[in-house]
């Protein structure tokens, strides 16, 4: 019986080990023109996870092995109900609330701790950018001045595999966005605890950040 536990605890720490180190492959591809349409993959060894959103129905599947194991279908209602303004009114309230318990703004928008938090993000930008990504888009304001103001602001800004049409003659928002990549849940458990100790853990303690370590 002690054996057969110990067995059964190696293996459920194996699965653990194995979903932590083995990296999750992804593949997005988010496009609007009239409507919008997503389809999202994520694969870990022979699981695979599928999501597909298209005409206001979003589909679910998982395969094993090139198998299915469960799909799943949901269709949107086009008619939701409204809430109040008052209850959108407390809702908020609540939220700032949290937020300002959980967080001391004054304190993180410190410079010394804005440069750390921003060091951080940078770093997870880093680990976890994209290996393959393609973006083509067309996009207009109603107002041509705004239009010439992202066009000036991409005059500067020219990267491989982003085409961008801008069009002057009214609003408009279409684009085709593409990417592939990999993510691992150790680096990313990582960087979340970095993220904790660097600031609300301190607030935890009662003790305030002065430096980044």
């Amino acid at each position: 019986m002690l054996l057969g536990l110990v067995y059964f605890l190696v293996f459920c720490l194996g699965i653990v080990l194995f979903i932590l180190f083995c990296p999750f492959y992804y593949s997005l591809k988010i496009a609007k023109q009239e409507k919008w349409e997503t389809n999202f993959v994520l694969k870990q060894g022979g699981l695979r996870l599928c999501l597909q959103y298209k005409d206001q129905e979003l589909e679910k599947a998982i395969f094993l092995f090139g198998r299915l194991i469960k799909r799943m279908k949901k269709k949107e209602k086009g008619i939701k109900k409204q809430k109040t303004l008052l209850d959108k009114q407390e809702k908020e309230t609540k939220k700032r609330r949290i937020w300002r318990r959980i967080f001391n703004w004054q304190e993180l928008l410190s410079r010394e701790a804005f440069a750390c938090l921003r060091e951080l993000l940078f770093s997870i930008g880093a680990v976890f950018y994209p290996r393959k990504m393609f973006f083509e888009g067309k996009i207009g304001f109603d107002d041509p001045y705004y239009t010439g103001l992202l066009a000036a602001f991409l005059m500067g800004w020219q990267k491989r595999n982003w085409l961008i049409n801008l069009d002057f003659t009214g609003s408009v928002c279409e684009f085709d966005l593409q990417m592939e990549g990999k993510v691992c849940l150790i680096v990313l458990l990582y960087y979340c605890l970095q993220f904790l100790w660097l600031y609300p853990l301190c607030w935890f303690k009662g003790v305030k950040l002065k430096r980044c370590t």
